[in-house]
């Protein structure tokens, strides 16, 4: 049984829209392709920064909410599970984190 690597980058920033497009449904095209290579696939190690931020997942108000949800029920269903639990990152905006 051999590793297959899946390295996802950039998930959300790197989506480029096109006009009448919007980052779910891209999202979800993305997300699609990822899924179908977990199918096909018996070990799966995915690596990549999502650029959602771990922090406001559960924000109602958090514009890339529903993004989250779609990645969290995907990986749920593969019996797969997110390693980083923190923010990898922050911004400083106006002298707020």
């Amino acid at each position: 049984m051999g590793l297959q690597l899946t390295i996802l980058q950039g998930f959300i920033v790197h989506l480029r829209l096109n006009k009448n497009e919007t980052a779910l449904l891209k999202a979800k095209i993305h997300l699609k392709n990822v899924t179908d290579f977990l199918q096909d696939s018996k070990v799966n190690l995915i690596l990549g920064d999502l650029n959602l931020d771990y922090e406001k997942r559960r924000e109602n108000s958090y514009q890339h909410r529903r993004i989250y949800d779609e990645w969290l029920e995907a990986i749920t269903a593969f019996d797969l599970f997110q390693i980083v639990k923190e923010p990898t990152w922050e911004r400083i905006y106006n002298n707020n984190v």
